[in-house]
């Protein structure tokens, strides 16, 4: 192998590992969130930093908005405006809708990722619902033994109950099989999906 193959070589590597590095690498905020989680504290800092630069930039922009309104005459003065907001030489202008595009970005993600915790806590809360009381609500007669509670299995035929839950929050069927959550437990008896289920639980 030649000296200009090995370099070839080595190009044709480098090559392949930045191509399979951007395949790899989080394409959006909310990904980059997924990888650094803890970033996400900083958003409200940063959101700050950010308005408090807007309002230097809308501050060097005021005096160009009263000049056109001394200046103008009365009729002129939307074009002159026009002029002063869109204008791509006029610094402070391109820097505040730079900083307002960074300010709506961060706040959408902060927004989000309050509903995503939100969600979070709810979801802790239906999981932790007393299922006993949620299998007594569809009719299931149960009695307990021991640590449990049998009953009839709602979701085949049967006459010895093989039914049975385990407090506080799981079930399992020895005819059938059939196991699960409390949330399981909604979306079988309801033929709903996982949140519909939480949704219905989450109004009891």
């Amino acid at each position: 192998m030649t000296e200009e193959d090995l370099l070839d070589y080595v190009s044709d590597m480098e090559k392949n590992w930045k191509a399979q590095l951007e395949q790899t690498l989080p394409k959006t905020d909310s990904e980059w969130l997924k990888v650094f989680p803890e970033a996400r504290k900083i958003i409200p800092e940063k959101i700050k930093e950010w308005e408090t630069q807007a309002e230097i930039f809308r501050l060097q922009i005021k005096p160009a908005v009263q000049l056109v309104e001394e200046k103008s005459a009365e009729e002129d003065q939307w074009f002159w405006r026009g002029v002063v907001k869109y204008s791509t030489f006029f610094f402070p202008v391109t820097d505040l809708a730079i900083a307002n595009r960074h300010i709506k970005r961060l706040k959408w993600l902060s927004k989000r990722g309050k509903k995503k915790v939100k969600w979070h806590t709810d979801l802790q809360t239906v999981r932790n619902q007393n299922i006993i009381a949620i299998a007594r609500s569809y009719g299931l007669k149960l009695l307990k033994s021991g640590r449990n509670y049998k009953a009839l299995c709602p979701f085949h035929n049967e006459k010895t109950a093989s039914f049975t839950i385990y407090p506080p929050s799981r079930f399992y069927c020895f005819g059938c099989n059939e196991k699960g959550s409390v949330i399981d437990l909604v979306m079988k008896m309801e033929n709903c999906t996982f949140k519909e289920a939480v949704k219905k639980l989450q109004s009891i």
